[in-house]
């Protein structure tokens, strides 16, 4: 006999949107690896399977191109199962801890003008007209429903490639001209290169600028609920939750690490995540420690 047992309704979401995520995902590793084909010299990958000399196999198959665009393209594909879970969770919570639940459009408007006004300090290389139109950007964002990954595709006109990116990019050209490519053919890769590198850096810059603002939002509104009488800040008190992989030398130690609302963290936290550029970390609500 199977037992059946009832699924918790943030885990049923999860599934769900799992389940609508495979295609996309398999989309995203055929398109990545069909992308590098014609980057591959078969002539080096014959004498290198040839010789056995299989350390320079990573190189010759271009992996680690692959495995960065399988990354950047699979990024707002989580992104979307995050936020959904986050979503059910806060009804969850909502309902357990007796508090109103997040209300998304005064969360969005929040987040909105929050943008307008704070975010982008953590960007390097650009101006403060290109500063002030990435505000303009993710405030939109939130006043339209749009994911990061749209936010990053109209940034792309307004910042270029850091220096690290750009540097990056130069060595691989200058790699690519020592294999003695044709010189059109290194002007093609340099090129798709340099988009794909431009990419990274404005998704970058959109998912931390919006976590800047949601992360805001969401203070606010909790501050609002003391004011208001909604939540005791004897009761309760915000946490860091740092992602999986999070930074070693600022976001890990944080995990766990609490403070009062409104308040700021111990360490490098400050008042709260994104700590760094590309800082995925959150913050919930915990019932303070006796």
């Amino acid at each position: 006999m199977v037992l059946a047992f009832p699924i918790p309704p943030e885990q049923r979401i999860i599934r769900t949107h799992t389940g609508r995520a495979e295609q996309p995902i398999r989309t995203v590793i055929e398109t990545a690896v069909n992308g590098v084909r014609e980057e591959v010299d078969l002539d080096l990958l014959a004498a290198i399977l040839a010789g056995g000399n299989l350390a320079d196999l990573q190189a010759a198959l271009h992996l680690d191109t692959m495995i960065g665009r399988v990354f950047v393209d699979l990024v707002p594909l989580f992104s979307d199962l995050i936020y959904r879970a986050t979503a059910a969770g806060e009804l969850i919570f909502a309902e357990t801890a007796g508090v109103p639940p997040l209300d998304v459009a005064l969360f969005r408007r929040e987040a909105a003008v929050a943008a307008r006004a704070m975010v982008g300090e953590l960007i390097t290389g650009i101006g403060a007209g290109q500063r002030e139109a990435v505000r303009q950007i993710i405030a939109e964002g939130f006043d339209l429903g749009r994911n990061p990954a749209g936010s990053a595709r109209l940034l792309r006109d307004v910042v270029g490639l850091d220096a690290r990116r750009a540097g990056a990019l130069a060595k691989y050209q200058s790699e690519l001209e020592a294999e003695g490519r044709p010189d059109d053919q290194v002007a093609r890769m340099v090129e798709r290169e340099g988009r794909r590198k431009l990419r990274s850096r404005t998704l970058s810059i959109a998912r931390t600028e919006t976590i800047h603002a949601a992360r805001l939002s969401q203070n606010l509104i909790w501050e609002d609920g003391v004011r208001e009488l909604q939540l005791d800040p004897r009761v309760w008190e915000k946490e860091w939750l740092p992602v999986p992989g999070a930074c070693p030398k600022i976001c890990a130690p944080l995990r766990g690490k609490r403070a009062p609302i409104g308040g700021t963290y111990p360490l490098r936290g400050g008042k709260g995540p994104p700590a760094h550029p590309a800082c995925r970390c959150a913050e919930r609500l915990r019932r303070r420690r006796n």
